[in-house]
């Protein structure tokens, strides 16, 4: 999955979230409505590198841990916006 696409898609639509578990079809929030993606679902590797690759310095300890008990976070794109992110 490319996900800067999928965020610049998100943020080109308003998107207030972006949901992504893995063995599911991503999905954003736009007015209040869960759409989801016409990409596959998104593999377990994927979604650990996804979020690895842009997860606050606090949430690194006990990544395993918190992908259980969730994070919630914004990640900017530069150029393109912020978006927020939960596990």
């Amino acid at each position: 999955m490319e996900f800067q696409k999928l965020l610049r898609f998100a943020v080109e639509h308003s998107a207030s979230d972006v949901h992504i578990q893995a063995g599911l079809r991503a999905t954003v929030r736009i007015s209040g409505i869960l759409r989801h993606t016409d990409q596959p679902p998104v593999t377990d590797e994927e979604a650990r590198a996804f979020i690895q690759s842009i997860i606050p310095v606090r949430f690194r300890d006990n990544f395993d841990e918190r992908l259980i008990t969730g994070m919630d976070f914004s990640y900017a794109i530069p150029g393109v916006g912020r978006s927020g992110a939960t596990t």
